[in-house]
């Protein structure tokens, strides 16, 4: 019941970025991942997107670090999260830089949720379409190079018969016919 009512409650909306070291191992990835993610669940926080937007080259060097893999959290939550979220990565030592943003005041849950739930479909049927397309072209391109390699035989073909019509109408002898 506990959660229904949670849902009446207007939050904010926060973006953070954060950039963790670029040679972390999968299996410490993970461990960043799942510490936040335990974060979230004890907050009571909804997590709208999370982003992996890869490995980047940094503007300078942080820690060492000239690269970076960036991730993105999108998340409706009350301001204590934020403090929480903060204090995990700065004893992190895969996290080398982080950024928080109030993107909106007082959502409602309840409908962001749903905008979310939409915009997620929306990007999933666009990727299947670029896909789709993608395969279609692709097939369109391998179609494309078998017409191409027998037209490429048949002026091959024709261009032997026709050389060997035209081999009898040369002189051979380098004269020409006309003598002044």
């Amino acid at each position: 019941m506990q959660p229904e009512r949670r849902r009446k409650v207007k939050l904010r909306e926060y973006e953070t970025i954060y950039i963790t070291k670029p040679d972390l191992s999968e299996q410490e990835q993970n461990a960043i991942n799942e510490r936040l993610a335990k974060a979230f669940k004890e907050s009571g926080a909804y997590l709208l997107k999370r982003q992996v937007w890869g490995k980047r080259k940094l503007a300078y060097e942080i820690k060492k670090c000239s690269k970076g893999v960036y991730v993105s959290l999108k998340y409706l939550s009350g301001p204590e999260l934020i403090n929480e979220l903060e204090r995990l990565m700065k004893i992190m030592d895969g996290v080398i830089r982080f950024m928080t943003f109030r993107v909106a005041d007082f959502v409602d849950v309840e409908k962001r949720l749903a905008e979310q739930k939409a915009e997620d479909e929306r990007e999933a049927a666009e990727a299947a379409a670029r896909q789709a397309e993608m395969e279609r072209q692709q097939e369109q391109d391998e179609e494309g190079q078998d017409e191409n390699t027998s037209d490429t035989e048949e002026e091959r073909v024709a261009d032997e018969e026709e050389g060997e019509t035209d081999s009898g109408d040369d002189d051979s002898d380098g004269q020409s016919d006309n003598e002044d």
